[in-house]
C-alpha cells in the first residue's frame, strides 16, 4: 500500500481504514500482514507527532506560567515599594510632628 500525505490527519484516516478492514475481516490473509505493518508503522508515526505536540504545549504553558509568576512577582514588588515608601513617608511626618 503506498503512503498517502504525512499530514496527521491524513495518516490517522489511512489507519482508520486498516482498522475497518480488519473488523470487517474484508482483508486476506496475504494482505492482513502488510495491512499489519503499515498500521503499526502508522500508529508509530502518529503516536511520535502527539508527542511532539504534548511537548510544545508543555512548554508553552511552563512559558505562560513563568511569566505569569513574573508579572505577579514584580507587581508585589511594586506594591511593596509603594508600601515602603508611604511608609517613610509617615515616618518622617511623624519625626516632623515630635521634632515641632
Amino acid at each position: 500500500m503506498s503512503k498517502k500525505s504525512d499530514s496527521f490527519q491524513a495518516q490517522m484516516n489511512e489507519l482508520e481504514q486498516i482498522v475497518s478492514r480488519f473488523e470487517s475481516g474484508e482483508i486476506d490473509l496475504d494482505q492482513a500482514l502488510g495491512e499489519f505493518e503499515r498500521g503499526l508503522e502508522l500508529a508509530a508515526s502518529l503516536k511520535k507527532r502527539l508527542q511532539i505536540v504534548d511537548n510544545k504545549v508543555t512548554e508553552i504553558r511552563q512559558k505562560f506560567v513563568a511569566n505569569e509568576s513574573e508579572a505577579e512577582t514584580n507587581t508585589a514588588l511594586a506594591d511593596s515599594t509603594n508600601d515602603d515608601t508611604n511608609s517613610d513617608s509617615h515616618s518622617d511626618d511623624a519625626i516632623k510632628q515630635q521634632l515641632f
